[in-house]
């Protein structure tokens, strides 16, 4: 991972202090200078660094005043190369079940899947971080899109651009449809961070991770 300049000032020395002697401890970063002049820094990064493992990133054409806080070892690490895990024993461990229908499958009624997940290149997640930049909403769609192949619109009758209704068991969304063949037919895609595209999906979740299951829900699209 690369460690973001996000925090500043006190916000930055109080988290570090938190961090320490934990899986993601990143004490040894010095603040937005060093994550500056290092172009970015892999974490954990705890205090003293990684100095038996340098990269030695390069120093040449940086000011002075980054020379100086530039240790080497900010980035190009291989997480675990030790072969030591986050974990008691020091092992890793993997968890298997064998694999299983989705919980619920498409029928006459509701007949494509609705997959959901990154929309555009300026979108992630739940926007908490990315929708505080004025940078990044300009370039966020500004409608609510959903992607579906172009033989599922044709047999539905409608069209690419047209406004359209995409139903679930739970509610349903007036939305833009962009036809695309990207998708492969029997599937449509909305972006998962409009808070509104929630009401659609299915409140299933991994039993070990409890990650929630964005990537199946049965819906249909209609003209709207």
């Amino acid at each position: 991972m690369v460690w973001s300049a996000i925090l500043a000032g006190s916000r930055f020395r109080a988290d570090e202090g938190s961090s320490k002697g934990r899986p993601h401890d990143f004490t040894g970063i010095k603040g937005y200078v060093h994550v500056d002049a290092a172009g970015g820094i892999q974490w954990p990064y705890p205090e003293g660094g990684f100095a038996d493992t340098r990269t030695q990133l390069p120093r040449d054409g940086l000011p002075p005043e980054f020379r100086s806080v530039v240790s080497g070892d900010e980035g190009g690490r291989r997480l675990f190369g030790s072969g030591k895990f986050f974990t008691a024993d020091g092992k890793a461990k993997f968890l298997f079940d064998p694999p299983r229908a989705p919980e619920e499958p498409t029928d006459g009624t509701y007949d494509l899947v609705l997959m959901t997940g990154r929309g555009a290149s300026s979108q992630w997640h739940t926007l908490s971080r990315t929708n505080k930049s004025a940078v990044l909403r300009n370039l966020s769609p500004t409608e609510l899109l959903l992607q579906m192949n172009p033989q599922d619109a044709a047999r539905a009758g409608i069209h690419s651009g047209e406004m359209v209704r995409v139903a679930s068991r739970r509610g349903r969304l007036r939305v833009r449809l962009v036809a695309t063949d990207h998708l492969r037919p029997g599937t449509v895609f909305l972006p998962m961070h409009d808070p509104r595209v929630n009401i659609l999906t299915f409140p299933s979740f991994d039993p070990y991770s409890r990650q929630p299951s964005y990537k199946h829900a049965a819906v249909r699209v209609e003209k709207g």
